[in-house]
C-alpha cells in the first residue's frame, strides 16, 4: 500500500481532508446545538439561539461541500488512472513466464481490482474514518458528561463491535482470497471469448463458449453463497451489539428522569448524533473489508506480474550466449546454445523446422526468458540488470484499436509522403487509396478489419519508423505470398541496412539478408556457413 500511496496527489488530499473535517465538525455541531439550547423550560429566546445556531452551521457545511463535492470525483477518478498506469509501466518488466502462464484478461481484472479498492479505501478514510473519530469523540464527551461509566460501558461496546467484526470479516476473507481468484479466471474468459467474438462466431462454437463460462460461473457462485451466509453472520452480530448502546443509553435516560434530572438535552443529542455513528461504523467495517480484499488482491497481483526485475537499457554492440540450456516450465525438453555471438552491424538468420527453439532464442537475447544453465553476455559483461532493447517484429501481428497512421506513426510527427512510400514499397498504396479515410482509418480492435498480411506488412513499417538500432525479426513474411514477401525482403535490405538484425523464419530465400547464420537441428543451435549467399 505505501508505493501506491506515494503516487497520490498529496496537496488535493490534504484540501479534501480539511474540507470533509469543516464539514463534519458542522454537522456534529448541530447535535451540540440542540443539547445546548433545547432544555426545559423550552423559550422564544433559546429557539432563536438555536435557529441562528443551525443556519451558521448549514451554510458552514453547504460551503465546505461545494468544493468538495467539486475536486472529490476529480481526486478520486485521477487517482485510479494513476494506480492503474502504475500497474502498466510495471508490466513493461513483468517475467515473461508469468505473462504466457496467465491470460492478460485475469491480469487487467487484478489491476482493476487493486485500483478500485485502494481509492475505495483513501475514499472512506475521508468518509468514514474522519467522522467516526470525529462522532466518537463527541459522543464520549456527552456520556462522560452524564455519567463516566456510561461512557465508558458506551466506549467499550463500539470497541467489540469494531474488533469482532473486523475479526469475522478477516475470517471471511480467506474464501474471499478463492473467490476473487475464480471470479478473476471467469472475468479473463469472458474477456476472451468476447474479445474474439468473430472467431467464435466463424467457427460456430457459441454453445462450447457459453459452457465454459457457465462452468467458471457456477463455480464461482458455489463459493459466494458461503460467502455471504459468513457476511449475514457479521451483520447480525454487529446490529445486536450497536442497538445494545441504544438501549443502555435509554435506561440511563430513564434512570436520571427518576432522579428529577433534566435529561431532555442528553435524549436530544443522542437521538441526532446516533444515527451518524452507526452509519459510519457500518461504513468503516466495509472500508475494513475492502483493506482485506485490497491486501489478498495486490497479492495476487504481485505473484501475477512477479517480483519486478527492473532493467536499465544499454547500447547494443554485442550479445554473447555461451554453453547456454534452456527448457520451459514442466517440460522434459531441452534446447542448447553451446555459442551464439552477434556484433553492431551483423545481420543473422536462425533456420530451422518448427518447435526446435527459434523464437525461443530471440526470447533469451531480449531478455523475456532466462537460462538454465549458461551464460547471457551483453557487451562482453554478464550483467541481469542491463538489456538491451531490441524492436521485436513478430508473426503475431496485434495492431491497436486505433487509426492506421497512429499504429503506424506511435506518437511521432512523419511526414505523409514518407508514410505513402512505405506503403508503395510494401504493396499496399492502392489498398490505401481505396480506403475512406486513408491513414486515419480506424483498423479495429486488434486490426481487425485487416487481412493478416496487410497487418503483417504494415507491422513491417510500423518497425521501420521506430527507427532502432537492433531489431528481431520473427518469422515476418509468414502471412504473405511470394510477391509480397520480395517486397519485405527490399524494404529490409533499403532501410535496415545500417542496422543490426536477427531474422528467424522458415523461409530460406531470407537469409539473403544475412551475413551470418545458425541453424536448429535436434534443439540444438549451430553456426552454419553457406558460403556466399548472393543478394541479387
Amino acid at each position: 500500500m505505501a508505493e501506491l500511496f506515494k503516487i497520490t496527489k498529496k496537496k488535493k488530499l490534504i484540501t479534501l481532508f480539511i474540507l470533509k473535517l469543516i464539514s463534519y465538525l458542522s454537522s456534529f455541531g448541530v447535535s451540540f446545538a440542540y443539547a445546548k439550547y433545547i432544555t426545559s423550560p423550552l423559550t422564544a429566546d433559546k429557539l432563536k439561539c438555536l435557529i441562528t445556531s443551525l443556519i451558521i452551521l448549514f451554510f458552514i457545511s453547504l460551503i465546505s461541500n461545494y468544493f468538495c463535492t467539486k475536486i472529490h470525483e476529480l481526486f478520486i477518478v485521477d487517482l485510479k488512472y494513476d494506480i492503474e498506469l502504475y500497474y502498466f509501466k510495471q508490466l513493461d518488466n513483468i517475467d515473461f513466464n508469468n505473462l504466457n502462464d496467465m491470460h492478460t484478461g485475469f491480469i487487467y481484472n487484478l489491476i482493476d481490482k487493486t485500483a478500485f479498492s485502494f481509492y475505495r479505501i483513501i475514499d472512506g478514510f475521508l468518509e468514514c474514518y474522519l467522522p467516526l473519530i470525529i462522532g466518537i469523540g463527541a459522543f464520549i464527551y456527552m456520556t462522560l458528561k452524564q455519567s463516566f461509566l456510561l461512557g465508558i460501558i458506551s466506549l467499550v461496546i463500539f470497541i467489540i463491535a469494531v474488533i469482532t467484526r473486523y475479526i469475522m470479516t478477516k475470517d471471511r476473507e480467506k474464501i474471499r482470497k478463492e473467490l476473487h481468484r475464480k471470479h478473476s479466471l471467469y472475468t479473463g474468459s469472458f474477456i476472451d471469448f468476447a474479445s474474439n467474438i468473430l472467431t467464435v462466431k466463424k467457427l460456430r462454437i457459441e454453445k462450447f463458449a457459453k459452457d465454459t463460462l457457465r462452468k467458471k460461473a457456477d463455480d464461482f457462485y458455489s463459493d459466494l453463497q458461503i460467502c455471504e451466509i459468513k457476511q449475514a453472520n457479521i451483520h447480525t452480530i454487529f446490529e445486536i451489539l450497536i442497538d445494545s448502546v441504544y438501549i443502555i443509553i435509554l435506561l440511563a435516560i430513564l434512570n436520571d428522569i427518576r432522579q428529577g434530572v433534566d435529561a431532555l438535552p442528553f435524549l436530544i443529542f443522542y437521538i441526532s448524533i446516533m444515527g451518524k455513528i452507526t452509519s459510519s461504523l457500518r461504513s468503516i467495517t466495509r472500508t475494513v473489508e475492502l483493506t482485506l480484499r485490497f491486501k489478498n488482491d495486490k497479492l495476487l497481483l504481485t505473484e501475477a506480474i512477479g517480483y519486478l526485475r527492473y532493467s536499465k537499457q544499454v547500447t547494443f554492440n554485442s550479445l554473447e550466449i555461451i554453453n547456454g540450456i534452456f527448457s520451459y516450465k514442466n517440460k522434459p525438453l531441452q534446447i542448447r546454445i553451446p555459442h551464439f555471438l552477434m556484433k553492431k552491424g551483423d545481420k543473422v538468420s536462425v533456420m530451422g523446422e518448427s518447435g526446435q527453439g527459434k523464437s525461443t532464442i530471440l526470447n533469451i537475447l531480449a531478455g523475456f526468458y532466462e537460462l538454465n544453465e549458461g551464460t547471457l553476455l551483453v557487451n562482453g559483461e554478464e550483467i541481469c540488470n542491463e538489456l538491451v532493447k531490441p524492436v521485436f517484429i513478430s508473426q503475431e501481428v496485434e495492431l491497436f484499436d486505433l487509426s492506421i497512421r497512429d499504429n503506424l506513426c506511435l506518437g511521432k510527427q512523419i511526414h505523409q509522403k514518407k508514410l505513402e512510400r512505405l506503403l508503395k514499397d510494401a504493396g499496399l498504396y492502392e489498398w490505401y487509396l481505396s480506403l475512406p479515410n486513408g491513414l486515419d482509418e480506424l483498423v479495429g480492435e486488434k486490426g481487425v478489419k485487416l487481412s493478416m498480411g496487410q497487418k503483417q506488412r504494415l507491422n513491417i513499417i510500423r518497425g521501420i519508423l521506430i527507427d532502432a538500432d537492433l531489431y528481431f525479426f520473427d518469422e515476418p513474411t509468414s502471412n504473405l505470398d511470394n510477391y509480397s514477401e520480395e517486397k519485405i525482403y527490399k524494404m529490409i535490405e533499403k532501410y535496415l541496412k545500417d542496422k543490426s538484425y536477427v531474422i528467424v523464419t522458415h523461409r530460406a530465400n531470407l537469409k539473403r539478408l544475412c551475413d551470418k547464420h545458425y541453424e536448429f537441428k535436434n534443439h540444438i543451435m549451430k553456426e552454419v556457413n553457406y558460403g556466399k549467399v548472393s543478394r541479387n
